[in-house]
């Protein structure tokens, strides 16, 4: 095993690193609160803003922008502005309201898992449903899916 000792001389990434650590601290240590900058805006969305719940289980993102919402309550799509409970275009229904899990797939279709089962939502119908009539099991607490295009729940 050789062993090799390190030059006294510090390299010039050390150096550079080293200036970078200084810039940083004095950047920290020079912090005002007061600045504009320094505030921060926190909000939140309750049943009073139009959610089913304020308990989210899972949020995902589609093609177009909108955010999913699965809750205890129900599927919401949110818009930056308001919730829209979602509602099938053919009257078609999710197995359960209490849901759990969602993936927006690369085809754009909406996935949902829940206590009831794991549904396709396409162009805003219920494609396919498996539920435990059919045998599947009673929730989905997550979805992926694989390289192959494979939906995992």
């Amino acid at each position: 095993m050789r062993h090799h000792s390190q030059p006294n001389v510090k390299s010039p990434l050390r150096i550079l690193i080293g200036f970078l650590v200084a810039i940083a601290i004095a950047h920290l240590s020079a912090f005002d609160a007061d600045e504009p900058r320094a505030r921060y805006t926190v909000t939140s969305w309750t049943e009073s803003d139009g959610m089913p719940s304020s308990y989210v289980r899972a949020i995902a993102q589609d093609q177009a922008g909108y955010l999913w919402i699965a809750t205890y309550s129900g599927l919401v799509r949110f818009d930056g502005v308001r919730f829209v409970a979602w509602k099938s275009r053919d009257g078609s229904t999710l197995p359960s309201d209490d849901l759990s899990a969602l993936l927006v797939a690369r085809d754009d279709s909406l996935w949902v898992g829940g206590f009831g089962g794991v549904t396709r939502i396409v162009d805003g119908r219920v494609d396919k449903d498996a539920s435990t009539r059919d045998g599947f099991f009673n929730g989905a607490v997550a979805l992926l899916q694989d390289r192959s295009d494979h939906i995992w729940a």
